[in-house]
């Protein structure tokens, strides 16, 4: 189809794109994805509505993000049809413990697209099971919650304690979880997630922890760890590390900590 779109060949590309969207698998979402963007480049929008509508049954959603993919295809190509019937499918589907990223993309296509209903199935289901190791997927999947306004599914995976079992290898995620648990209301949280993190952490660790809370801009949350790692971080032998955590901290606007 690119090539006959860039050769300028309008007749070729009527007869190959009608046979394309009665005949061509449409198993994988990221190749019906591919496909749907080229006929809209190449006009044929009669045939993406028909691909549209045939991928909602025939695609293997195995997942959540597979659905997100497919749902994201079918929103940009104005197939609404589609995109409310595969929103029916996915809430019959469900999640998958195991991926919290792909859940929270496909609870941002459920809301865009209006399927309140359905994300709040998704959300109690995923509420429930999903895995909490990494802070960066569960921050983005108690936002898409909150965005959702699935208040039940968001108390419900709060309640499983989400700082306790969070790696903080990672100091941007940690920072992102700091920051959606305070957006969340769960400040008692934060500050127990804060406390272990600054317990445990090396300097560098929490040093790298407020510099993500700053460039993600939680200018609060980032002053009230900055007040907390300066009271509990500990191994602060290394006095180029504490130099510079004393210069984060200063940064957070903590300056009465940085003093102690």
């Amino acid at each position: 189809l690119a090539g006959l779109r860039e050769a300028g060949a309008d007749e070729a590309i009527h007869v190959l794109a009608g046979r394309v969207a009665a005949y061509a698998r449409l198993d994988y979402p990221e190749d019906v994805a591919a496909l749907l963007r080229e006929l809209r480049r190449a006009g044929a929008d009669d045939a993406a509505h028909t691909v549209a509508s045939r991928a909602v049954s025939d695609a293997d959603l195995e997942g959540p993000r597979a659905a997100a993919m497919l749902m994201a295809a079918l929103r940009q190509a104005d197939a609404d049809e589609a995109v409310r019937s595969l929103a029916d499918r996915s809430a019959a589907i469900g999640t998958d413990p195991d991926d919290p990223d792909g859940t929270a993309w496909l609870l941002e296509e459920l809301r865009r697209a209006g399927a309140r209903e359905a994300a709040r199935s998704i959300a109690d289901q995923a509420a429930a099971c999903t895995s909490l190791d990494d802070p960066s997927a569960v921050a983005a999947l108690l936002k898409g919650m909150r965005e959702a306004r699935a208040s039940d599914a968001v108390t419900t995976l709060l309640a499983r304690d989400p700082g306790a079992h969070a790696s903080i290898d990672n100091p941007l995620g940690v920072a992102c979880l700091l920051e959606e648990l305070g957006r969340s209301g769960a400040d008692d949280a934060a500050r127990t997630f804060a406390s272990r993190v600054a317990t445990r952490a090396s300097p560098e660790a929490v040093t790298a922890l407020l510099t993500g809370l700053r460039k993600i801009g939680a200018v609060a949350t980032a002053r009230a760890f900055a007040a907390r790692a300066a009271e509990t971080c500990a191994d602060l032998d290394d006095p180029y590390g504490a130099a510079r955590l004393l210069e984060e901290v200063r940064l957070a606007g903590a300056s009465e900590a940085a003093r102690l």
